[in-house]
């Protein structure tokens, strides 16, 4: 296990008591959670004040959390904790901003630039826009929700905005019933069946069958961008219609945004996406939220 506090190797000068490392596909930053003895008394206040800037990194068990940025530290007494998300906390300001004749990476690369993050499509992200309003929306979470109208996942990872379309996401490992750490728990959701957007200028419907009917209050420029966006949050909203949460032995060879295959359950045997995979690197464990390829749409 390596941890660098801003760069620096304190690995040596601390002894790690707890190390969990979640892995979320898009929509939520990646978290650190740090649990550590300060051998002596009063190192980590001592590296604390030499900075400004408080950042963290963990490499450990073949996964990197790349630089991760400091939230709270916790003084328990026994130890300190560190909480640390692949975002800074000035991400979380709401601004207002306008585009005119504009496509999604200039507003991608606009958004990313303004918070000191590059910007990394691996998708088709081509789509022009006469006009894209965000108004009083935390950064991310406006680029996080344009690209969920677009059928994309963003991803903040190491200093970057990583946009990326999950279907096209490879299976990266088999799960058989043996694999799983106690029980397997799995979930029905609620079915859509009908998307409804509602803009100044009117509303769009995409029908997909049978369930409930799902209302987004966002403004669309002309019939062919609502019909591409209600069609892809009709699979988005579908997405949690069959879910599962299981535990197995520690496997940093999932990470979230692949898929896995599940083998041995029965009537839940079948390909899932990883919405999120947590590695508890001490106990050497990793806890899989799950949601069933094409259940849904």
């Amino acid at each position: 296990m390596n941890i660098r506090f801003n760069g620096i190797d304190i690995t040596r000068d601390i002894e790690t008591m707890d190390a969990v490392y979640t892995d979320n596909a898009g929509g939520k930053a990646d978290l650190l959670e740090l649990s550590f003895a300060d051998r002596d008394g009063y190192q980590w206040a001592q590296w604390d004040a030499m900075s400004d800037v408080r950042e963290i990194s963990l490499i450990a068990e073949n996964v990197t959390t790349g630089k991760m940025h400091i939230h709270n530290v916790i003084d328990a007494g026994s130890g300190i904790i560190i909480i640390a998300a692949s975002l800074p906390k000035a991400a979380k300001a709401k601004r207002s901003a306008s585009w005119v004749d504009v496509r999604f990476p200039e507003v991608a690369k606009d958004i990313c630039g303004r918070n000191g993050f590059s910007y990394t499509p691996y998708c088709k992200d081509d789509f022009f826009y006469p006009f894209m309003s965000q108004a009083e929306c935390a950064d991310f979470a406006f680029l996080s929700r344009l690209c969920v109208l677009e059928g994309f996942y963003l991803k903040a990872y190491n200093g970057g905005g990583v946009v990326y379309d999950a279907e096209a996401a490879g299976v990266c490992a088999t799960i058989q019933r043996y694999d799983i750490d106690g029980p397997a728990e799995f979930f029905q959701g609620q079915k859509y069946g009908r998307v409804t957007l509602v803009s100044g200028g009117g509303t769009y419907t995409h029908n997909g069958g049978d369930g409930a009917v799902y209302t987004e209050h966002v403004f669309f420029n002309n019939i062919a961008e609502a019909g591409r966006w209600a069609r892809n949050l009709y699979r988005a909203v579908n997405r949690p219609l069959y879910t599962a949460s299981l535990t197995t032995r520690l496997n940093t060879g999932i990470a979230a945004g692949a898929k896995v295959s599940l083998e041995g359950l029965a009537k839940h045997s079948g390909e899932y996406f990883v919405e999120s995979a947590r590695h508890h690197i001490v106990s050497q464990k990793t806890e899989l939220a799950l949601s069933r390829i094409g259940s849904g749409y």
